[in-house]
């Protein structure tokens, strides 16, 4: 069953409001986090779903403090087919998306895992229906269209009725990406990370990324609300973690800081350990945080969250 604990958590998610302006993000984490993009104009990045995504590691089960049940039945959704747009990174810390020469990259849902504080069940409850596997590829300008609606179920992270998705593209050694959204998310906004840009962004403070572990992909922002402005100072771990984490410096590049994060609010966990069977949840810490995260995890995926820090 799945049972115990909200979070706040939610899942990147990217709104699109535009000027004529170009410039970085605002340094003030009061300001909008506005950033040029490919057309000379001017994106602001927000979030429109809430959720969260995560998988087990090292043997530790998050443990939630809340008083509100979880125990949810899946709901084989039967609203319209899902549609949406997948945005690539080509560098880190993120700050301009691709839509366009985002051909090929496969999404998936994801069957909703049973979590349980203390208990490893490996999976959904049995007996349960996941539901069926649907599959769909990007267009040229990173568009998508399922043929029907993901099978959803109560969020450990959020309470809230949600789904999820993985996006992989067919190269070799290549990071996917793994998204958990509530089941109003229709049409479905994601964003995540070229394999390059990650491993590029590890490779220059001298850390690999295993293919047996995962990475999470961290925004923190002071609200769930969509244009919610990114905190600073932020210091993320995460159970299982064999790297330390990286965070958006002041230099432009992703750095080891022992302060946290920096303008954008970003961080990145890299080599998150995975449960043997390459699917769980694992607990994302913070001094910051109002209470622990629990995210789920696969193996070479990046999970992308977002968390509410004071």
């Amino acid at each position: 069953m799945i049972r115990n604990g909200l979070s706040w958590l939610a899942l990147v998610t990217l709104a699109a409001a535009c000027s004529s302006e170009s410039a970085r993000p605002a340094s003030n984490p009061g300001e909008s986090t506005c950033v040029p993009d490919a057309d000379g104009g001017r994106r602001c990045i927000g979030f429109n779903g809430i959720g969260g995504g995560g998988g087990g590691g090292g043997g530790t089960t998050p443990t939630i403090d809340s008083g509100t049940p979880l125990d949810a039945t899946l709901d084989a959704n039967t609203s319209a087919a899902l549609t949406g747009t997948l945005r690539v990174y080509q560098e880190l810390p993120p700050v301009t998306p691709r839509t366009a020469n985002t051909a090929g990259w496969t999404l998936r849902t994801l069957a909703p895992l049973a979590y349980d504080a203390g208990v490893d069940d490996g999976g959904v409850d049995a007996g349960l229906d996941a539901g069926t596997t649907l599959e769909t590829l990007t267009t040229g300008l990173g568009e998508f269209t399922f043929a029907g609606a993901p099978t959803t179920a109560i969020s450990p992270a959020t309470g809230l009725n949600s789904y999820w998705l993985t996006a992989n593209f067919p190269a070799m050694g290549n990071l996917g990406a793994l998204f958990e959204l509530p089941a109003t998310a229709n049409p479905a906004a994601l964003v995540t990370v070229s394999d390059e840009a990650l491993r590029t962004s590890l490779n220059a403070v001298t850390l690999v990324q295993a293919d047996d572990r995962a990475a999470i992909a961290v925004w923190v922002r002071e609200s769930r609300a969509a244009g919610a402005a990114p905190v600073r100072n932020v210091v993320l771990t995460a159970d299982g973690q064999a790297s330390p984490s990286l965070y958006d410096g002041a230099s432009g590049l992703m750095e080891l800081s022992a302060t946290g994060t920096g303008a954008l609010g970003f961080a990145l966990l890299a080599n998150v350990a995975v449960p043997a069977t390459g699917d769980g949840w694992v607990t994302l810490n913070g001094p910051r945080l109002a209470r622990p995260v629990p995210v789920r995890v696969r193996r070479q995926l990046v999970s992308w969250v977002v968390v509410v820090a004071n």
